[in-house]
């Protein structure tokens, strides 16, 4: 009966995602591929290495490149915090990198299939030719929904705000994706995402799509390892995907 209660919930999230994605007027249509490498040092340390490649103009042209590396640090039960550095390369553009802290909060009761996540951002982003920064604050919300052994799927809502003397909202992103297991250290995540502009004079509106792979490498010492544990792999999961 669990089983095929399941099933039917997968069934209408996938039968929604053409839904959602025609009822987006967008102005741009781009993919996003890439993988990361998670290093647990310990049970309270951890870092990333990423690298993805996005395409632009209805998925016709190389947009941007990026290669990230980043630190994570667990000082309680709910919460993980960390740097992370970032450089984009643009083709034909102006380069440019990102320095940002992390905030994650990450609640799952014990016998309760959803999962609640939240991430705070602050990041600055300098151009590496014209000298031009932004700064921002972004706050994002996720549910996640632990459907079975193989995939769960997701909801998230990104807010970011603006600094820099504009001090307003500029940009939303709502997402909605699945997570699959391959294996053990290994998982593929995928997604749409619209994200829409406004207070500028010419807002963009963008559907993603998005195909990532995550694969952990666990550099603990054996006694300090506790096994392989789906309550493990789920926390692994969340903070692998992308940015």
């Amino acid at each position: 009966m669990r089983t095929t209660a399941r099933n039917s919930v997968l069934a209408a999230f996938i039968w929604s995602l053409p839904t959602t994605i025609l009822g987006q007027g967008t102005t741009d249509t781009q993919l996003w591929t890439g993988g990361s490498l998670k290093l647990r040092f310990s049970d309270k340390l951890g870092s990333h290495v990423e690298e993805q490649v996005r395409f632009t103009d209805t998925i016709s042209m190389l947009g941007t490149t990026f290669t990230e590396l980043g630190f994570q640090y667990k000082p309680g039960k709910w919460f993980t915090i960390g740097p992370d550095l970032r450089y984009y390369a643009v083709p034909h553009g102006n380069d440019r990198t990102r320095m940002a802290m992390n905030l994650h909060f990450r609640w799952r009761k014990k016998g309760l299939p959803l999962s609640i996540h939240y991430r705070m951002r602050f990041q600055h982003t300098v151009g590496s030719n014209t000298g031009l920064a932004s700064t921002y604050l972004r706050n994002k919300l996720g549910l996640k929904y632990d459907l079975s052994s193989v995939v769960d799927p997701l909801l998230e809502f990104e807010s970011n705000f603006r600094f820099n003397g504009k001090n307003e909202f500029r940009r939303n992103r709502f997402t909605i994706g699945l997570e699959w297991r391959i294996s053990r250290r290994l998982d593929l995540v995928t997604y749409y995402r619209s994200q829409n502009e406004f207070n500028v004079k010419e807002p963009e509106r963008d559907r993603i799509l998005a195909v990532l792979l995550a694969y952990e490498l666990d550099l603990r010492r054996p006694q300090a390892n506790p096994g392989p544990g789906k309550a493990d792999i789920g926390t692994r999961r969340i903070d692998a995907r992308t940015r």
